[in-house]
């Protein structure tokens, strides 16, 4: 058995201790603004080594705590036969992943005719791929999703708005429609107040400046930081996240967004390679290379301690400038502080399908766009591409999660609408807890499929908005869904290369 990652999900029974069984989620390690570790955003990687050698007298104990029980495939596990006889395991639970043998392949498929529960047998138990016939998964895996959605966190998420405005013409915005309104000071003196009144000193806020383009009202983003911070006589501890297209970048905004709002991490989009991008992006100052601009603040921002998050956004049209763009990013490949991942666009409006990389079309895709990423080394382990379980809700789906537009009011997704049909409350008046609400907190599984697929501990149940909006084209599932086979296929190839994933010409 070649065990490629191993069971991160916490247990704290005295048993797993002494088996020396992860009592700590690893991937759990990184500060609150990173938010989501499965961006690449520092992963911390669990391979599971605790587990490879099991003490003869734990053998021996596990052994006898077994007697008498059946074991059973877990319902989370995702499996791909080989032609040289080896199997890959990815149980999305535990998140383990393996490659048995032959031997290893016809034992784990025994179907629960278990008995003397040899060390192997022990092993896939540990594991979580082999579980008692009694035991109910599905309710580990709700205690955790539940706790995370009414934990009373510490860490709190606010999406701002500054401005609903933007200088860009992306073809895919989903705001394109939202009004394009700017917030005023007398509203941002309304956030300011509605932070203040639900914030304690001792709690840890990150904010999120989206829009819009947000970056057109920096002065707004100014005057919130300045007068929160001022109000708790600058001892909160605060962080921000900025989503932008680059374009009001300068250096005095980099040292402002260093020192004034705590920038810990943009957000930047990447369209295509040069003209592609600068085209699809519409400023209307056509005399700037946005392009080449994007590439020197990137830099910038690195240099001044900003981790960067470039996301190359992916359509039929551009996809074969992926390689160029990867070229011009290799300066920052070694960085810490830079990471780079490929997504699919979303049609919006009625523009032709066959541009768009569909639900399927993602096996071909990403296994091209995971190849590519190796073969420059932006990737150097297997581990940068498995599917990991979600370890918080979606920060609509939370407690301790709110979105304030450019007009004061409270909503839940940044990805839905911010139509006043859709708000939760105003900074006025605070948390309406109306159906809207009720709709994004709710955390029961709606779904009858969802409920048995084994998909579950990745997604909670898929992305509401997408699953409100009913399209074909968008679905509601994690892309892991469509591009299992790909990953199955690279771990084999992982394993039986010795760590390399080779490049398809």
């Amino acid at each position: 058995m070649k065990i490629v990652r191993g069971n991160t999900l916490p247990d704290y029974t005295l048993l797993s201790r002494h088996a020396n069984r992860l009592t700590v989620d690893g991937y759990l390690h990184h500060e609150a603004w990173m938010y989501k570790p499965i961006m690449g955003v520092n992963i911390l990687e669990v391979s599971g080594e605790e587990i490879y050698e099991i003490p003869p007298q734990i053998v021996e104990k596990i052994q006898q705590t077994l007697k008498g029980a059946r074991l059973i495939p877990s319902k989370y596990n995702i499996k791909k036969k080989f032609d040289d006889g080896s199997l890959v395991v990815i149980n999305t639970l535990t998140e383990a992943v393996v490659v048995l043998d032959e031997k290893e392949y016809d034992l784990f498929l025994n179907d629960g005719n278990y008995s003397d529960y040899t060390y192997c047998e022990i092993q896939m138990f540990l594991l979580g791929l082999l579980v008692r016939e009694n035991d109910y998964e599905a309710f580990r895996l709700d205690i955790a999703r539940n706790r995370s959605a009414y934990t009373s966190s510490r860490s709190v998420s606010i999406f701002i708005y500054p401005t609903q405005d933007c200088n860009a013409a992306c073809h895919y915005c989903f705001n394109k429609d939202e009004k394009k309104l700017t917030m005023t000071k007398e509203t941002a003196d309304n956030v300011v107040q509605y932070i203040t009144r639900n914030v304690s000193v001792n709690d840890e806020v990150v904010f999120r400046w989206f829009g819009g383009e947000p970056l057109m009202a920096s002065e707004i983003i100014d005057h919130i930081t300045e007068n929160v911070s001022k109000y708790y006589d600058h001892k909160l501890k605060f962080s921000s996240i900025v989503t932008t297209n680059g374009y009001e970048i300068t250096d005095d905004l980099i040292i402002r967004a260093k020192e004034k709002w705590h920038a810990k991490k943009f957000n930047i989009t990447i369209d295509g390679y040069r003209d592609e991008h600068n085209k699809r992006k519409g400023f209307s100052e056509k005399k700037i290379d946005v392009y080449q601009k994007l590439l020197k603040d990137i830099k910038k921002l690195i240099d001044n301690e900003i981790f960067v998050i470039a996301r190359f956004n992916c359509d039929k049209k551009n996809l074969n400038q992926y390689p160029d763009i990867l070229n011009d990013l290799l300066t920052f490949r070694d960085s810490n502080k830079f990471h780079i991942y490929p997504t699919t666009l979303r049609r919006v409006g009625n523009q032709p399908l066959e541009d768009y990389i569909l639900p399927l079309d993602y096996a071909w895709f990403y296994d091209f766009a995971y190849r590519e990423m190796y073969a420059y080394g932006f990737y150097n382990s297997i581990h940068q591409i498995l599917p990991l379980r979600r370890r918080g809700n979606c920060t609509a789906c939370l407690m301790n999660g709110i979105l304030i537009n450019a007009e004061g009011n409270l909503f839940k997704c940044n990805q839905h609408s911010t139509a006043d049909s859709c708000k939760v409350g105003d900074c006025k008046t605070g948390v309406i807890f109306n159906q809207n609400y009720l709709n994004w907190i709710d955390m029961s599984i709606k779904e009858p499929e969802c409920k048995e697929c084994p998909y579950l501990p990745l997604c909670d149940g898929g992305c509401k908005s997408y699953r409100s909006e009913n399209k074909s084209e968008v679905s509601p599932c994690v892309h892991e869904k469509d591009t299992i086979n790909t990953i199955l296929n690279l771990v084999h190839e992982w394993v039986i290369n010795d760590g390399k994933i080779l490049r398809k010409v």
